[in-house]
C-alpha cells in the first residue's frame, strides 16, 4: 500500500513539468505498467483502491491542481459520464430486488443494505467514469494524441526489455511461465 501512496506526489509533480496530455500520459502508462498489482488501499466506508484507480485518482489531482481550467472545460459530469446517475437507480434497482436474505449452496446470504447502493455506485465512479473524465480532461484536440502515442510506444519498448530479461532468468531456474506452457517449451 504504501508504493501507492507514494506514486501520487510523483504522479502529481509530473503535472508540473509537462503538458496535461502528457503528464496524463506517463502517469497512466507507468502506473499501470509498474505499480504491484495485488497492492491495495482500504478505508473503511471506500471502495478498494488498487493500482488501477490511484493512477486514476493521481492523474485527476494533477490535472486538478495544475490544470484546472483543462479539468473545468472539459465539463465532467455532462456528456457520457452523466449515466452514472442511470448506474445509481439500477443499483437501487439491485438493491430493491434483494433486500431479504438468499439461501446460497446452503449458507443464508444477508440482504442488500442502502449502504450497499452507495458503495456500489462509488465503485462505478471509480471504475468507469473516473478514467473517462480524465482522458476528456487531457485529451482536448488531435495533438494531444501524439503524446500519447510517444509514451505508449517508449514504455512499450521499454517493458518488452523487461520481458525479455524475466524470460530468460526464468529458464535457469526453471521458473513456470506460461508462455513456456503455452508453446510447450522444453
Amino acid at each position: 500500500a504504501l508504493v501507492l501512496i507514494l506514486f501520487v506526489p510523483i504522479a502529481v509533480s509530473l503535472f508540473r513539468r509537462y503538458s496535461a496530455a502528457t503528464a496524463t500520459a506517463i502517469v497512466v502508462v507507468a502506473g499501470s505498467l509498474f505499480l504491484p498489482e495485488m497492492s491495495l488501499i482500504e478505508i473503511q466506508g471506500v471502495p478498494r483502491i488498487d493500482k488501477d484507480r490511484i493512477v486514476y485518482i493521481s492523474a485527476l489531482l494533477g490535472l486538478f491542481l495544475h490544470y484546472r481550467g483543462s479539468l473545468i472545460s472539459s465539463r465532467p459530469g455532462f456528456g457520457p459520464e452523466s449515466l452514472l446517475i442511470a448506474m445509481f437507480f439500477m443499483n437501487l434497482v439491485t438493491w430493491q430486488a434483494n433486500l431479504y436474505p438468499l439461501a446460497n449452496e446452503g449458507a443464508l446470504q444477508p440482504g442488500l443494505s442502502f449502504a450497499w447502493v452507495l458503495g456500489q455506485t462509488l465503485d462505478d465512479l471509480f471504475t468507469y467514469f473516473l478514467p473517462f473524465i480524465v482522458g476528456k480532461a487531457a485529451i482536448r484536440s488531435a495533438a494531444d494524441v501524439q503524446p500519447l502515442l510517444k509514451v505508449i510506444t517508449g514504455f512499450g519498448l521499454l517493458y518488452t526489455v523487461l520481458i525479455a530479461v524475466e524470460v530468460l532468468m526464468g529458464i535457469p531456474f526453471r521458473v513456470f511461465q506460461f508462455s513456456h506452457y503455452l508453446y510447450d517449451i522444453s
